[in-house]
C-alpha cells in the first residue's frame, strides 16, 4: 500500500517519474562506490559543445553529510541531523552565493606610517598594505518534521532579507492535502503559493496542483496495470487560463524483463521522448540508458539522442 508522502514536492513524483525521468540528451557518465558509510559519486555530461562534470560525496552517521563539487567551481553541502524520530534539522550551503553569484569579497587592510607634520596636522604615509578575502556563501535552514499521517517542512534562508517558505501535507494513504507557501521578507511578496491535493485507490494514483500565483492547473494520474511488469500508464495536463495555454502529455512504461525496461511519452505539441533502460552485471545499481527525443513538427531539426551509462 502506498504511504502518504511526507513533503509536499512529492505529491505526484509517480506520474514526474514516468513521464520526465530518464530522459537524457547528449552523453551522461555517473561512477559510484558505496560503502556501509556513505558513497562517492562521479559524473560527467556532455551536451554539444560544453561539458559538465563534478563529484559528490555522501557520509552516514549520527549527522549526514553531503558534499558535491564541480568543474565550474560551484559547491554545494547538506548536514542532516535528526533529534528525534520524524524531526530533521537541514542546512544547505551554496558557493557562490545563488542570488548574486559572487564568491569573494575583498578589502584592504593598509598598515598606516606617521609622517612630518603640517599646520597641527598628522599626515599618515601608508607603508604596507594586506589584501584579505572574505568567502561569500550562502545558507538555508529547513526544519522537517514526518509522520505516518502529517509532514511539515520550513525553511528560512540565513542571510539579510531571506525567503520564507512553509510547507505542509497532512491525510491518510486514500486523500491527503497539502500547501507550499514562500515569501520574500524584502519585498514581502509571495514568491510561491500552491495547494495540491493526492488520492489514492487500488492501480490509481491522482493529484491535482494549484499554482495561485502563475495562475495555472495542473492534473495527473498514475495507472497501473500491471505491478509484475511495472505496466503502468502517465496522464498529465496543465492549464493556464492566464495565457490560455493547455498542455497534455501521456506517457507508458513497462518491463520487457526483470533487467529490461522501456518508457515513452508524448504531448500535444508534437514531442516524443523514448527510453530503454538496462541493468547491467557490473555491479550493483549499474544501468545502462539509451534515450531519444524529437519533435514530430520538424523531425529533422530537432532530433536528439542520449546515452546514459551508471556503475
Amino acid at each position: 500500500m502506498v504511504q502518504v508522502r511526507g513533503l509536499y514536492a512529492n505529491i505526484d513524483k509517480e506520474v514526474r517519474d514516468l513521464l520526465y525521468k530518464d530522459f537524457h540528451t547528449g552523453l551522461n557518465c555517473t561512477f559510484s562506490n558505496h560503502v556501509s558509510y556513505g558513497a562517492i559519486t562521479h559524473s560527467g555530461r556532455r551536451i554539444c559543445d560544453s561539458f559538465v562534470a563534478d563529484s559528490k560525496t555522501l557520509l552516514k552517521s549520527e549527522i549526514i553529510s553531503d558534499v558535491k563539487a564541480g568543474i565550474d567551481s560551484k559547491t554545494s553541502a547538506s548536514m542532516k541531523i535528526e533529534h528525534a524520530p520524524g524531526m530533521k534539522t537541514v542546512f544547505d550551503f551554496f558557493y557562490p552565493d545563488r542570488e548574486s553569484g559572487k564568491g569573494m569579497w575583498s578589502g584592504v587592510i593598509v598598515t598606516p606610517s606617521p609622517g612630518a607634520h603640517a599646520h597641527a596636522k598628522t599626515v599618515y604615509l601608508f607603508s604596507s598594505s594586506l589584501v584579505y578575502f572574505v568567502p561569500i556563501f550562502e545558507v538555508q535552514m529547513e526544519l522537517q518534521y514526518q509522520t505516518e499521517f502529517v509532514g511539515i517542512s520550513s525553511s528560512i534562508g540565513l542571510i539579510a532579507n531571506p525567503v520564507v517558505g512553509f510547507s505542509c501535507m497532512f491525510g491518510e494513504d486514500d486523500l491527503s492535502v497539502g500547501t507550499n507557501v514562500s515569501i520574500n521578507t524584502a519585498t514581502l511578496k509571495l514568491t510561491e503559493c500552491k495547494f495540491g491535493l493526492r488520492t489514492f485507490c487500488p492501480r490509481y494514483i491522482t493529484s491535482l496542483n494549484l499554482n495561485a500565483k502563475d495562475v495555472t492547473l495542473t492534473a495527473s494520474i498514475y495507472h497501473l496495470i500491471n505491478c509484475s511488469t511495472y505496466t503502468a500508464l502517465g496522464y498529465e495536463f496543465a492549464l493556464s487560463p492566464s495565457t490560455h495555454m493547455s498542455n497534455v502529455t501521456v506517457g507508458v512504461q513497462r518491463k520487457l524483463d526483470p533487467f529490461t525496461m522501456v518508457k515513452a511519452c508524448v504531448d500535444n505539441f508534437g514531442k516524443v521522448r523514448a527510453a530503454i533502460q538496462r541493468e547491467c552485471k557490473w555491479g550493483p545499481k549499474s544501468l545502462l540508458t539509451v534515450s531519444g527525443a524529437v519533435n514530430m513538427m520538424s523531425i529533422l531539426k530537432s532530433a536528439k539522442v542520449g546515452l546514459s551509462v551508471a556503475f
